[in-house]
């Protein structure tokens, strides 16, 4: 059997964060396990490094010719309405990449991409939507529109993606709730949806640091002595920043002297600027909350 797997969702914005993280750990167990089945990859070229990157990194798991890389006329984002015509042409070309693959089966790492940059996803166009497995992290934005589906132009991309979703042939939800989700929402409630579930990545270990190397590390991202690590993985509203950091600014002076909290990840300038302004609003300084920004793997075990 044929497997060609969209690998997007380690190329956007989302690479710094779990879905990234996911769909690499997640196509290279793929890969690792295929036995006599063929695995194939499609990048987009709209992003050279990344594909560069996981070209590098698969090349020991998948032959280089079934490692293909499309270009999508640029921009493609959605978040421009002069982009559409090139969008709908880097989704036509995206799909008759993957149609020379030849695949009995698909699977899209990542399907809601694109709205802030040059991904183009789609379902059904040169390569059957029942043939299509999607990796489904949540419907969050869809169960509260109010929230996360405020401006025209974001409400009609991220419905345009779920009209995609709703012809795919299997939905791979990350979780029991997920695949809940899925199952309350009309024209996906009769499609198979299996909860995968997720896993920790073998690089997160205990590692043990010298006490030199253990200071070396917290002065290069500013930290002063003993913290509190935050990962979340993206800095939208549902990861409760506000009362998290109320909460901070809340405890005894004592324990803020001994432990700084640590907020780590990567950060477009808006969010940065909201992270900053609940800082100050919580009488917050550096020395209470830091924002070291993005962590390579590395670095983010040894911390």
């Amino acid at each position: 059997m044929k497997i060609a797997i969209d690998l997007q969702g380690a190329q956007t914005i989302s690479r710094y964060r779990g879905i990234g993280r996911y769909s690499v750990s997640l196509a290279a167990a793929i890969a690792r396990n295929c036995g006599r089945h063929q695995i194939s990859l499609a990048l987009n070229g709209a992003f050279p490094e990344s594909a560069f990157t996981l070209r590098r990194e698969f090349q020991s798991l998948i032959p280089p010719e079934q490692i293909r890389i499309f270009q999508p006329p640029l921009p493609a984002a959605g978040n421009h309405t002069g982009n559409k015509w090139r969008t709908r042409a880097g989704e036509l070309i995206r799909e008759y990449t993957l149609a020379s693959l030849q695949p009995d089966v698909l699977v899209i790492s990542s399907l809601f991409e694109g709205f802030a940059d040059d991904a183009v996803t789609s379902l059904d166009i040169f390569v059957p939507g029942a043939n299509t497995a999607v990796i489904l992290y949540d419907l969050i934005p869809a169960l509260k529109p109010a929230e996360y589906l405020g401006g025209t132009d974001y409400r009609e991309h991220y419905f345009q993606k779920m009209e995609h979703l709703k012809k795919a042939g299997l939905l791979l939800a990350i979780s029991e709730a997920t695949r809940r989700e899925a199952l309350s929402f009309p024209g996906l409630r009769d499609l198979p949806v299996r909860n995968i579930s997720a896993a920790v990545d073998d690089r997160f270990r205990p590692v043990f640091l010298a006490e030199d190397e253990a200071r070396e590390l917290r002065t290069s991202y500013g930290i002063r002595g003993r913290f509190v690590l935050y990962a979340p993985g993206g800095f939208d509203s549902r990861k409760n920043f506000r009362r998290l950091i109320q909460a901070w600014a809340g405890l005894p002076q004592r324990h803020r002297d001994r432990y700084q909290l640590v907020i780590v990840g990567e950060m477009t300038d808006e969010y940065a600027r909201r992270m900053n302004r609940l800082r100050s609003e919580g009488g917050l300084t550096e020395r209470d909350l830091i924002f070291p920004g993005y962590l390579p793997d590395e670095d983010f075990v040894r911390l």
